[in-house]
């Protein structure tokens, strides 16, 4: 019981230093992704101006 616990702990310990990063990491790309499309987005917008 005590050798289970101490291996599920000890892999959680690694689990959150490998899932903290990554999560931000995710997030970061997720802003990027958003960012991009509403630039894109504006740009469209400008360039319907400009014709118009």
């Amino acid at each position: 019981m005590v050798d289970t616990f101490s291996i599920v702990n000890i892999f959680g310990e690694s689990l959150k230093q490998w899932l903290l990063p990554s999560a931000i990491i995710i997030v970061l790309l997720i802003v990027l992704l958003i960012v991009k499309a509403i630039q894109k987005r504006n740009a469209e917008k400008n360039l319907d101006m400009i014709r118009k």
